[in-house]
Formats: structure tokens, sequence, C-alpha cells
């Protein structure tokens, strides 16, 4: 695998190890030195098998992240998505934004069919502007607008 792949890779383990740290320790309530905590268990994987195999557990994990938040209130991930940004870290928003199948499905269907959509939509909508093209800011306003006036 080239360097710039590897570096790649490595990058986006180090972001999402980070998310996944702060979310089993704030959220999961499992204490950092805990030897099951996702982030001990991540780098004993790391070490045992490099980041290329590790990163599908990574991810299944983050996976997991987002169904698990599927339903929070928007005042709920706003809240979250602050915190992470005082640690420096990306957002819930941002990562539903690019690793959310089920938000992958809302803009494929351009639909948003209930509440729980609704809130997703609105906080990726709201909590990741600054990353956003126009065009993209347009289509998630659409979406709400018109779960709004169907409702």
């Amino acid at each position: 695998m080239p360097r710039s792949n590897k570096l790649a890779l490595a990058d986006e383990y180090i972001e999402l190890e980070k998310f996944l740290h702060v979310y089993s320790t704030c959220i999961w309530k499992i204490p950092e030195d805990d030897v099951h905590h996702p982030t001990n268990v991540g780098r004993r994987r790391v070490a045992e098998f490099g980041v290329a195999k590790a990163l599908p557990e990574l991810e299944r994990t983050i996976d997991d992240v987002l169904e698990e938040a599927n339903d929070w209130p928007s005042e709920a991930v706003k809240s979250y998505d602050k915190l992470m940004r005082q640690y420096g870290i990306v957002t819930l928003s941002e990562v539903r934004r690019t690793r959310s199948s089920r938000f992958k499905q809302i803009l494929a269907a351009g639909l948003i069919s209930n509440e729980g959509d609704y809130h997703m939509v609105e906080s990726i909508a709201t909590e990741c502007a600054h990353s956003l093209s126009e065009r993209e800011r347009d289509h998630l306003r659409l979406l709400l607008t018109s779960f709004d006036q169907a409702g």
C-alpha cells in the first residue's frame, strides 16, 4: 500500500478512535482504564494486526454508535456535538453526515419519513453547515421544509 494511503488510513483511524473514546467514556460510562474500553481493545488490535485490519472493526463499532444515536432528540445531539468540539474531535453530526447509512437512505429517497430522521437531518444541516456545499445545504433545507409542511 502506498505511503499516502497508509497515512490516510491512520488519520481516519485516529479521528474515529477519538470520537469513540469520548463516546464510550461519556455515554457508555466505560472507565478509560478498563481493558474492555473500545479504545483499549482497538489499540490492542492495531498492535496485533495493523491499522488496515483494525479499521473495519472500528467502523462497525461506529455504525453501532450511529444506530444507537438515531433516536436522540436534537438538543441531545447539539449538546454532544458541543462537547466533541470542546475536545477538538469530530462531532456526532459530522460522523452521521459522512458515515450514516440511514442518512444516505434519506438523501437517496429524497424524503424524511419520521421525527427521528427529521432530527438527524436538522442536526446535520445545523452543525455541519460549514462543511456542506450550498447545493447540499439547499437539499437538506428542502427535505426539512417538506417534512414540516407534510406534518
